[in-house]
């Protein structure tokens, strides 16, 4: 699933992969708590093995930076790749790139990289 409104909710955008061993994980953009308000790429991850869901994390910058339209998938092993644009003000104008990260979830330590930059001066997404 990508590109879906989630719980309902328009604007909020996630996304979900399930690996072949039946674990899954979901991303998705939501404003942060704390001031200002931006959004960040959150995530969390189910262990089919325990049946349970991971606590949620952040898997994106959580610098002030607006990070939105999460993709993701999974390969058998359980590394899992998640994609999403990104939003920064630099003087008067509006740049959009694109970052990932990824992680191998199967192992119960699985934690996401360093968020690398894909490509920068994209085009902004249409609304």
């Amino acid at each position: 699933m990508a590109g879906a409104d989630c719980a309902g909710v328009a604007g909020t955008v996630c996304a979900m992969a399930v690996d072949a061993a039946g674990n899954a994980l979901v991303a998705w953009s939501q404003q942060n708590t704390a001031g200002p308000a931006y959004n960040v790429i959150w995530g969390a991850r189910y262990d089919r093995t325990t049946n349970a869901w991971s606590a949620v994390g952040v898997i994106s910058h959580a610098d002030g930076s607006n990070a939105f339209n999460p993709v993701l998938t999974m390969a058998p092993d359980g590394t899992a790749i998640v994609a999403w644009a990104r939003r920064d003000l630099e003087g008067n104008a509006f740049r959009y790139r694109v970052w990932w990260a990824h992680a191998n979830i199967s192992r119960s330590n699985g934690t996401w990289s360093v968020p690398r930059q894909l490509a920068s001066d994209v085009q902004p997404p249409s609304v």
